[in-house]
C-alpha cells in the first residue's frame, strides 16, 4: 500500500533483492530507511538479503494513466458495478456544465467558457423554438421573456386542473426547455446557427431586368438575424434620404456577425474533434486548435459572404449610383471650369504677349520711318545747300564780278555760308548786277565773315603795257640806258616773279590748308554720318531681330499649341478607340461569364436531380452486389492485390480502389467521391451525399480487407490507377446546356456600332477651350437596352427619318 504509485522493478537472479526508492521531488531528499522495501524475486532464495541504492531492471510494467483513461474504463467499470447510477449522474453533471459554459481552471488560473455542442431533448427535436414561444427570430431578451410568461400563464398544467393530459404536460415542458435554451445567449447563438439558412446572394442581378428593392430587401432582412447590434437599419425605398442610405451601408460594412462558425461547419458536414476523447491535456489542446482552425475558415467565409452582399448591393443601388454620378458630374464640372480658367489665362497671356510684340513692332516701324524722313530732310537740305552754293559761286563768272573777286577766296567764303545766306546773298548780288553795286555787296559779305577782299591782277594788261613802254623807251633811250633799264626791269621781273611765286606758295599753302581742313571737316561729318547711319542701321537691325524673334517665338508657340492639340486629339481618339474595344471586350467577357454561371446553375440542378433520384433508389445490398460483380471481372483482382502491396495511405488506398471498381463497371462507386467543385450543391443534399459517401467508402474498405491473388502484371486498364496517376474525382459529365435556358442581354449590332462610333465622332470635332471628358466605365446605352426589349424610342425614329431624307 505504501508503494501504490511507485514503479516496481523486477530483479534478475544475480541481484535477488531490489530497492523501491521513493524520491520526493519537492525537496529532493531521500526518504527514511523505513520506506525502502526489499522485494525478493525468488521465494526459494536462501542467501543473504542485501539492501542497495540501485538495482538494474530486467522487465518493466507500463500501464495507461490519465483522466480520459480513468473516465472511459475505470469509472465506467465502477459505475457498471454500482448499477450505473453514479456514472449517469456524473456524466449528466459534466454535460450540463459543458452546455452552460462551466468554468474550468487553466494552467494560469484563468477560466474559459466554451460551448462545444448543443443537444436538444426529444421534446424539442424537429421543432422551431421561436414558433413554439410565439416570437420572431430577431426578438430581444425582453420580448422573449414577456412571451414566455404569457405562455406559462396559459399552458401551465395547474391552470387546466383535472383536464390536463400528458400531451399538455409535455408541451409545457417543451416551453420551459425552449425558454431555458433561448435565454442563454451562447446556447441561443449556437441554436440559431444550427438552423437551416439560405446563404444565397443575388449575384446574377440584372439592373435593367430585375427590381433592386425586391431582390435585395429580403436578403438583408434574412441576414439581419446574425447582427450583434440592434436595431438593424432597413434597405429603404427610392425616397430614402441619401444620408440614411449611407448609414445603412456603413452599418453593414461594419457588420458584427454573431453566427457560430462551428455550428455552420457542422451543418456543412465538417467533422470536429471530440474533446472528451482526448487522452491528455496536450492532445485536448491540439484538438481545440484544430477545431478553432476550421471555425476560423468558416468565419472568414461568412465575413466574405456578407462583404460581397454589401458591395453588390452598393454597386447596383440606384440611389448610390445617382449619388456617384452627381459627384462625378460636379467633379467633371469643376475640372472643366478649372481647365477653362487655365485656358483663359493662357489665352489672355498669349494675347497680351502678342499685343506687346505688335506695339513694339509698330513703335520700331514708326521710329524707322521717322529716321528715314529725317534722313531724307537732311539729304534734301544738303542738296539745297550745295545747289545754293553752286549758284552763288557761278556769279563770279560774270565779268563785272570776275575782275573784282578773287576766286579762291570767294570759294572759301561760300563754304562758310548756310543755304539761306547763299540764297539771300545771291539775290542781293543779282539785284545789283549792272547797277554798279554788286561788287560792293560781295565785299561787304566777305568783311562780315572777317575776310579781307583780295583783288585779282590781270596778266594780259601788264604784258601789253610793258611792250608799249619798251617800244616807246627803245625809240628814245641809248644803249646804256637801255641796258640799265633792262637790267632793272629784269630785276623787277625777277622780284615780281619771286613775289608772285611766294604769293602762289602762300596761296597754295592756304588752299592746301583749307582743303585739308575742309577734307577733315567733311571726313568728320562723313564719319559722324556713317556713325549715325551705322547706329541707325544697328537699331533697325536690332528692332528687326527682336521683331523676328518675337514672331518666331509666337510662331513656335502657336506650332507647339497646334502640335499639342493634335497630340491630345490623337490620344483622345486612341483612348476612345481603346475604351470602345475595352467595352466590347468587357461586354463579351461579362456575357461569357453569365453564360458560364447559367450553365453551372443548370448543371448543378441536373446533378442534384440525378443524384437525389439515384440515392433514393440505391441500397447497400445493390451496392455490395455491384462491387462483387466488378471484382470478378478479369484484371480487377490483380489490380487490388497490387494496390494492397503498394499500401498507400488509407484514404488514398480507398480512393484508388473506388476508381478501379468504377472502371470495372460499378458505376455506383462514383458516390464515393464528392460533387465536382464547380457545381453548387444545396447544404441538405451535400450532407446526405456525405453520409452516403462514408457508407460507400466503408463498403470499399471491406472489399480491400479481403485477400486477392496477385498477378504477374497489372492490367493496363488499371495500372495508372494503381500507381496514383489518375485523379480521384467524380466522373459525372454534364449534358449539353440547352440554348433556351440561356437568357442574355445582347445588344443589337447597330447599337454596338453606334456606341463604337460615338466616342470617335466626339473626339473628331472637340469644342475649343474644353477638354473632352473621359468615358464612364459603368454607363450603359438605354436605347440599346430598350431596343433589345423590343421597344423603340423617339430618338431612333428621328435618326431613321434623317437617314431616309439623306
Amino acid at each position: 500500500q505504501e508503494c501504490r504509485h511507485t514503479p516496481v522493478c523486477l530483479l534478475s537472479e544475480a541481484v535477488p533483492i531490489s530497492l523501491l526508492r521513493h524520491r520526493r521531488r519537492s525537496r529532493g531528499t531521500l526518504p527514511p530507511m523505513s520506506t525502502m522495501l526489499a522485494l525478493t524475486y525468488d521465494e526459494t532464495f536462501s542467501g543473504e538479503e542485501v539492501i542497495g541504492s540501485w538495482a538494474g531492471t530486467v522487465q518493466s510494467i507500463k500501464e495507461f494513466a490519465g483522466r480520459s483513461f480513468f473516465d472511459r474504463y475505470e469509472l465506467s467499470t465502477a459505475s457498471t458495478q454500482a448499477g450505473g447510477s453514479d456514472r449517469d449522474d456524473d456524466s449528466q453533471s459534466r454535460a450540463a456544465g459543458s452546455e452552460d459554459g462551466a468554468e474550468s481552471p487553466s494552467k494560469k488560473g484563468k477560466n474559459k467558457q466554451k460551448v462545444e455542442g448543443l443537444k436538444l431533448s426529444d421534446n424539442l427535436k424537429d421543432k422551431d423554438l421561436y414558433k413554439l414561444l410565439e416570437v420572431s427570430e430577431g426578438c430581444s431578451d425582453q420580448e422573449l421573456k414577456k412571451s414566455y410568461r404569457n405562455m406559462v400563464l396559459q399552458h401551465h398544467p395547474d391552470k387546466k386542473g383535472a383536464d390536463v393530459t400528458e400531451a399538455d404536460r409535455l408541451f409545457f415542458i417543451s416551453i420551459q426547455e425552449a425558454y431555458e435554451l433561448l435565454s442563454d445567449p451562447a446556447r441561443r447563438k449556437r441554436y440559431d446557427s444550427m438552423q437551416e439558412f439560405d446563404d444565397d446572394i443575388p449575384t446574377n442581378f440584372n439592373k435593367f431586368r430585375d427590381d433592386f428593392y425586391k431582390e435585395f430587401t429580403p436578403v438583408f432582412e434574412r441576414n439581419a438575424r446574425w447582427s450583434g447590434r440592434r436595431p438593424v437599419p432597413q434597405l429603404g425605398t427610392p425616397e430614402t434620404p441619401i444620408a440614411e442610405v449611407k448609414k445603412f451601408y456603413n452599418f453593414w460594412y461594419e457588420f458584427e456577425n454573431i453566427r457560430d462558425p462551428a455550428a455552420n461547419a457542422e451543418m456543412d458536414g465538417q467533422e470536429f474533434f471530440d474533446l472528451e476523447e482526448a487522452e491528455c491535456r496536450e492532445e485536448r489542446r491540439w484538438m481545440e486548435r484544430e477545431n478553432a482552425k476550421i471555425a476560423r475558415g468558416y468565419k472568414k467565409h461568412e465575413s466574405q459572404r456578407i462583404a460581397s452582399l454589401v458591395k453588390l448591393a452598393e454597386k447596383f443601388d440606384p440611389r448610390m449610383i445617382a449619388e456617384k454620378e452627381a459627384k462625378q458630374a460636379a467633379k467633371d464640372a469643376q475640372k472643366a471650369a478649372a481647365q477653362a480658367e487655365r485656358e483663359a489665362a493662357e489665352r489672355a497671356k498669349r494675347e497680351k504677349a502678342e499685343a506687346i510684340a505688335k506695339a513694339a513692332a509698330e513703335k520700331e516701324a514708326a521710329e524707322k520711318e521717322k529716321k528715314r524722313k529725317e534722313k531724307e530732310a537732311k539729304d534734301a537740305a544738303r542738296a539745297a545747300t550745295r545747289e545754293a552754293r553752286t549758284k552763288l559761286r557761278d556769279l563770279i563768272k560774270v565779268p563785272e564780278l570776275a575782275e573784282a573777286i578773287h576766286v579762291a577766296q570767294f570759294t572759301e567764303f561760300v563754304a562758310l555760308l548756310h543755304t539761306d545766306e547763299c540764297v539771300r546773298l545771291r539775290e542781293d548780288t543779282e539785284a545789283k548786277l549792272g547797277k554798279g553795286g554788286a561788287v560792293q555787296v560781295l565785299h561787304d559779305a566777305l568783311l562780315a565773315k572777317g575776310l579781307t577782299p583780295i583783288k585779282p591782277e590781270p596778266e594780259e594788261d601788264v604784258s601789253t603795257t610793258t611792250g608799249q613802254e619798251e617800244q616807246e623807251i627803245s625809240e628814245d633811250e641809248t644803249d646804256e640806258a637801255r641796258a640799265a633799264r633792262l637790267k632793272r626791269e629784269e630785276e623787277e621781273r625777277i622780284a615780281e616773279a619771286k613775289r608772285k611765286e611766294e604769293q602762289a606758295v602762300i596761296a597754295a599753302k592756304k588752299a592746301a590748308e583749307k582743303a585739308a581742313e575742309k577734307a577733315k571737316r567733311e571726313a568728320e561729318a562723313e564719319k559722324k554720318r556713317a556713325k549715325e547711319a551705322a547706329k541707325e542701321a544697328a537699331a533697325v537691325k536690332k528692332a528687326e531681330e527682336r521683331a523676328r524673334k518675337e514672331a518666331e517665338k509666337a510662331a513656335q508657340k502657336a506650332e507647339e499649341l497646334r502640335l499639342k492639340e493634335e497630340e491630345n486629339k490623337r490620344k483622345q481618339q486612341e483612348a476612345a478607340k481603346a475604351a470602345v474595344e475595352a467595352k466590347k471586350q468587357a461586354a463579351d467577357e461579362e456575357r461569357q461569364a453569365k453564360i458560364r454561371v447559367q450553365e453551372l446553375e443548370w448543371q448543378s440542378k441536373i446533378f442534384e436531380e440525378q443524384r437525389t433520384a439515384y440515392m433514393d433508389s440505391i441500397t447497400d445490398e445493390d451496392m455490395l452486389a455491384s462491387v462483387k460483380k466488378a471484382v470478378e471481372i478479369p484484371g480487377v483482382e490483380g489490380a487490388l492485390a497490387a494496390l494492397k502491396k503498394l499500401n498507400p495511405e488509407e484514404e488514398e488506398k480507398i480512393s484508388r480502389c473506388a476508381l478501379i471498381l468504377r472502371e470495372a463497371g460499378a458505376k455506383e462507386i462514383d458516390l464515393a467521391f464528392p460533387a465536382p467543385p464547380q457545381l453548387t450543391v444545396a447544404t441538405a443534399l451535400r450532407n446526405k451525399m456525405k453520409k452516403l459517401r462514408l457508407r460507400v467508402r466503408k463498403c470499399i474498405a471491406g472489399v480491400l480487407a479481403d485477400s486477392y491473388t496477385a498477378a504477374k502484371k497489372v492490367h493496363p486498364t488499371y495500372k495508372a490507377i494503381v500507381e496514383g496517376s489518375v485523379e480521384a474525382a467524380s466522373d459525372w459529365k454534364a449534358p449539353p446546356t440547352p440554348a433556351e435556358i440561356l437568357v442574355l442581354d445582347e445588344p443589337s449590332a447597330a447599337v454596338v456600332e453606334e456606341e463604337a462610333a460615338a466616342p470617335v465622332a466626339e473626339v473628331a470635332a472637340p469644342k475649343k477651350g474644353k477638354k473632352k471628358a473621359a468615358p464612364k466605365a459603368e454607363e450603359e446605352d438605354l436605347d440599346a437596352i430598350l431596343a433589345d426589349m423590343g421597344l423603340q424610342t423617339q430618338a431612333d425614329d428621328k435618326k431613321k427619318k434623317k437617314k431616309a431624307k439623306k
